[in-house]
């Protein structure tokens, strides 16, 4: 990551360069629209491990509501480059405002549509999925959000507590949406992008947990909850922060406390194992 990151900082300050606007002003502002949204990892991660400053170039983050606004920054002449979606841009070309991309940092799909192998041989264009139930991934946005949320925290507070508290927020707004009406996921997976910033080496040794105690039983819920209660110790004796020590059992406690149903149904042997049919 930090590699394809170097890269992406020394592109965007070649052609920033190249224009002539590094020559007219010493800082060059970027604008984003909603920079915990996971399509701005690679954007707001740059800047959070300084590989804009690494590769000479003095870049502001600027965050918008949303991306429509972000370009018209850049339009209006308020910000110098815009990190987006080209749907933006398509639909500014069509209303005779031309935007020039220079980076596309999105070299492979974030996204795909996958099918099982019983399913290969029917499945051979978007046509053949009519009538399909299609399921779609979360995981990985999930921890995105968890990642981002902490990347951003640290822009305004680099200490350990704003990250730290931005981190559990993050985790209960998952599980607490209030646009749900506080009925959310299990946390599991946001918990795991906070912590892999905010305590990496105590998140792989509780990924270890997890993955074998779901080997040894078959129960993700069980993995989850044992991967949980591991972290704040592992935390801290890992050297992490306070505030990061405090954070992971106070999250820890949030998550097996919203796995307590499945903890009911692990020990009355009904919990649905991995390979186990409906």
């Amino acid at each position: 990551m930090p590699v394809v990151l170097r890269r992406f900082g020394v592109a965007l300050a070649a052609l920033v360069l190249s224009s002539g606007l590094a020559l007219a002003q010493s800082k060059v502002t970027l604008a984003v629209g909603g920079g915990s949204c996971l399509c701005y990892l690679p954007t707001m991660l740059a800047h959070a491990l300084g590989e804009y400053e690494k590769a000479g170039v003095n870049v502001e983050i600027v965050d918008f509501k949303g991306g429509s606004e972000s370009l018209k920054a850049v339009i209006g002449g308020s910000a110098d480059v815009v990190s987006g979606y080209f749907d933006h841009c398509v639909n500014l070309a069509a209303k005779g405002q031309h935007l020039q991309a220079f980076v596309v940092y999105d070299r492979f799909p974030g996204f795909a549509l996958v099918v099982s192998p019983k399913h290969a041989s029917e499945i051979n264009s978007i046509k053949d999925l009519a009538n399909k139930k299609i399921g779609v991934s979360a995981m990985a946005l999930d921890m995105g959000k968890g990642i981002a949320s902490v990347l951003v925290a640290r822009q305004i507070d680099p200490g350990a507590a704003g990250p730290a508290v931005a981190g559990m927020a993050a985790v209960l707004g998952h599980i607490y949406p209030v646009w749900l009406g506080f009925r959310g996921g299990k946390g599991v997976a946001t918990t795991c992008g906070v912590f892999s910033i905010l305590a990496p080496q105590a998140t792989a040794i509780a990924g270890i947990f997890f993955i074998l105690t779901v080997w040894w039983t078959k129960y993700i819920s069980l993995g989850s909850v044992v991967a949980s209660a591991v972290l704040g110790p592992l935390a801290y004796l890992t050297g992490s922060p306070e505030f990061t020590v405090i954070a992971a059992f106070v999250v820890a406690a949030i998550v097996i406390h919203r796995h307590r149903s499945n903890l009911g149904r692990v020990f009355a042997g009904i919990e649905r194992r991995i390979g186990q049919r409906a």
